[in-house]
């Protein structure tokens, strides 16, 4: 057949292929009927028209649908428009019975602090704390009993608040993976908290002025944190009533489903710390623009979280969330050829961690012996033998950012680079990646874990940098080891990749640290609360120098083991991410799979 009489025969459909790929609306059986009709004749002209304008134009078309699919699986606003229009909603009126109970359970376990309250005279004490109680009553007894909302600068206060409140809510979401339990527990603990803390000013005649002040930002934060709640049990829901799925669907899709709860919380605790910050330290405002605020944030909670999803489903607008399901041969298969959402690369880099997990432990423990090891000489060469009882004394718990030497921070990012270098190794294995240039990639690693160490001087900036900062630098360490080329080469490439992808990098952040900080929590009051006094008291020779250093020894390690396995799995998680986002951006494998289809037509 002449050239022209094949353009003749096809032009038609050519120009429907192209128009319906530039339409908004799109008709995906037509789409992939054309698609293949257009991969056959791209073959035809390949074979008989090899240097003529038609395979050109053939080949462009082409390209435009595997960069069409990938466009439309990247961050896009647009996206980000139909999250908050229909799928949470649709999500929040699926679960609707899930958030009434939540609530039922929060109000519960404030009545249940009030009531405590009013029954034991020092319970607000217990509950609040010592230090809270004492600065509050001086507070009052100035005049301005709202004053610890003024204590620190306006940023400072956003961000710290923020960030604790971000981390309450992920604990109490993840908390639903023990079935329910712990999230239900975080849940009556907070109730019964707010319960004390309202009814401690109720009790000095300031109910009025601290509701003005507390429920400005309160409205928002408690709402948020109680359907933080309703994530974990929805989570918990898919591991005990499967109904008619198998367990490991069921717990896929309200896994699914769940997190994108807790992800549409992360801008409410936003503007709930905002709120705070800037402006719940003007008590002096007139009360009703106070109150203003309180009904319009409760407003805002009301329709968009109850009466909205109503709207929808009156309209007939729900949306299902989709969940694939997995053959039991699929378990441990990890796909590096896929774009995914941050979703699909959490769900992954648990199976990698399955996969290799007799492995991993054994290599983390032994890094977490090591470094406490390097740790504990470093300090007995440092100092002298009755000023080291004295410091293990009085340093018994390590924090993060207990950084008392530079010796310290420097072992300590030592150790970390080598944590970090495993599951760098693990991906490369299954990739079986090109690692030439490791060196650079080495002293980079270090770099970030010195970083990590060095700069951390608070809790807030800890948990910032691991939000903000550690997501990008682990996501560059990824770029830099897989991809080809140079190192600036590779540094630009890293920057387009984590533009392309910011939204998913954070919430992943998020999902990890959230993580860790749950294993903290139950550390600090397992161990830290609970069993080392008991252990100082019953066991430990607190003149005897090997008892003060075996106790010493255990919570270094501790501390280390959590550290460790955090560093692992986020650039285990962030390493998978790193192909998805390269899917997205370039379509490599899409590309090759349609070359494999025109070479084999």
């Amino acid at each position: 057949m002449r050239e022209k009489d094949f353009i003749l025969q096809n032009e038609e459909k050519w120009k429907e292929f192209e128009q319906l790929l530039e339409s908004s609306e799109k008709d995906p059986e037509r789409l992939s009927d054309l698609f293949l009709q257009s991969t056959n004749d791209l073959a035809y002209s390949q074979t008989f028209y090899e240097r003529r304008s038609v395979k050109t134009y053939l080949n462009t078309l082409s390209q435009k649908v595997y960069t069409h699919i990938y466009q439309s699986q990247s961050f896009s606003f647009q996206e980000l428009f139909r999250f908050w229009k229909y799928t949470l909603p649709s999500i929040s009126y699926r679960y609707r019975k899930v958030y009434f109970l939540s609530f039922l359970i929060f109000v519960l376990a404030m009545g249940v602090g009030v009531m405590a309250s009013m029954q034991e005279e020092g319970f607000a004490r217990i509950v609040l704390g010592d230090n809270y109680i004492v600065m509050t009553n001086a507070n009052i007894e100035k005049g301005d009993p709202m004053a610890v909302y003024k204590q620190r600068g306006p940023f400072n206060m956003f961000l710290g608040i923020t960030l604790n409140n971000v981390m309450v809510a992920v604990r109490t979401y993840l908390s639903g993976f023990l079935l329910g339990i712990g999230t239900l527990f975080i849940m009556f603990y907070n109730g019964i908290m707010v319960g004390a803390f309202q009814y401690f000013f109720i009790e000095k005649g300031l109910f009025w002025e601290s509701f003005l002040t507390i429920w400005q930002h309160g409205t928002i934060e408690i709402s948020s944190i109680v359907l933080a709640g309703a994530a974990g049990l929805v989570l918990a829901r898919g591991i005990i009533f499967p109904g008619t799925y198998s367990r490991a669907y069921a717990f896929r899709m309200s896994a699914k489903e769940s997190l994108m709860i807790i992800s549409g919380l992360v801008p409410l605790f936003i503007i709930a710390g905002f709120i705070e910050g800037y402006f719940t330290r003007f008590t002096e405002v007139s009360d009703i623009v106070r109150l203003f605020s309180i009904l319009l944030s409760l407003g805002f909670i009301l329709g968009y979280f109850v009466f909205y999803p109503a709207y929808l489903s009156k309209k007939g607008l729900l949306q299902e969330v989709e969940v694939q399901e997995l053959h039991s041969e699929q378990e441990t298969i990890i796909n590096y050829e896929m774009a995914k959402s941050s979703m699909g690369v959490f769900a992954d880099t648990i199976r990698l961690c399955k996969k290799y997990f007799g492995y991993c432990s054994k290599y983390i423990a032994l890094i977490a012996i090591g470094s406490t090891i390097t740790y504990l000489l470093y300090e007995y060469f440092y100092l002298e033998i009755e000023s080291l009882r004295l410091f293990y004394l009085e340093h018994l718990i390590p924090v993060y950012f207990d950084t008392l030497h530079w010796g310290h921070v420097l072992l300590q990012s030592v150790w970390t680079t080598v944590a970090l270098l495993l599951p760098i190794h693990l991906v490369s294995r299954e990739q079986k990646a090109n690692r030439k240039g490791w060196y650079w990639n080495v002293l980079l690693v270090y770099g970030i874990a010195y970083a990590f160490n060095f700069f951390i001087e608070t809790e807030e900036s800890l948990i910032a940098y691991l939000i903000i900062c550690f997501p990008f630098a682990l996501m560059i360490q990824s770029a830099l080891w897989f991809s080809e080329g140079v190192t600036i080469k590779k540094l630009k490439h890293a920057v387009v990749l984590c533009k392309q992808d910011v939204f998913s990098l954070l919430m992943l952040s998020i999902v990890f640290l959230g993580g860790v900080s749950l294993i903290g929590l139950f550390l600090k009051v397992m161990v830290y609360e609970n069993l080392l006094p008991m252990l100082m008291q019953a066991v430990v020779d607190k003149n005897d120098i090997v008892s003060v250093i075996t106790v010493r020894f255990v919570n270094i390690f501790l501390k280390d083991l959590v550290l460790y396995a955090y560093c692992f799995v986020s650039l285990l998680g962030y390493s998978v991410a790193y192909f998805s986002t390269l899917e997205k951006v370039e379509a490599v494998a899409l590309e090759k799979r349609i070359d494999q289809v025109l070479n084999n037509g």
